[in-house]
């Protein structure tokens, strides 16, 4: 604990409240809150610890909304960033499902960007010339959940 002090407000001393901690919340050394506990008597070192031993799971849970929060404006700029391109990005899980594609995608293969989400893109999209299907050993882009490498 790093204050331990008689209060002073007028609510505490109409409830007999004589005793009052204050314990910083605390991540890499920057306050992130405060926790202030009110007691009739004076608290006990083992209540003291719990108090800490609390306060630091409370700054854990705030320290995860801050980067739940940084996490989702991070989301939403890459959304925008990806909506504006004009060139067709899509994003295909190791089975050749697809897990994202952009509005440019969607417009230049003549879907609705939703309706290829999940969808194997090797034998929806990618054929010859002549529309039949690129046998998928074969394929470049096929290639590429098998090796990790770029086409």
């Amino acid at each position: 604990m790093k204050a331990l002090h008689e209060t002073e407000h007028k609510w505490d001393t109409q409830e007999d409240l004589g005793v009052s901690a204050g314990h910083p919340l605390l991540k890499a050394q920057n306050l992130v809150g405060v926790i202030d506990v009110y007691a009739k008597h004076f608290l006990t070192d083992a209540t003291l610890n719990s108090l800490t031993m609390v306060g630091d799971r409370i700054t854990t849970v705030i320290e995860r909304h801050h980067v739940y929060q940084a996490h989702q404006k991070l989301s939403r700029r890459n959304e925008r960033l990806l909506a504006s391109a004009q060139e067709g990005i899509s994003a295909l899980d190791l089975e050749g499902l697809t897990t994202f594609g952009n509005t440019a995608r969607a417009r230049m293969l003549r879907y609705e960007a939703q309706a290829l989400i999940g969808v194997p893109t090797h034998g929806t999209i990618h054929h010859t010339k002549d529309g039949s299907v690129y046998p998928r050993e074969t394929c470049l882009k096929g290639t590429i959940s098998t090796n990790d490498k770029p086409h």
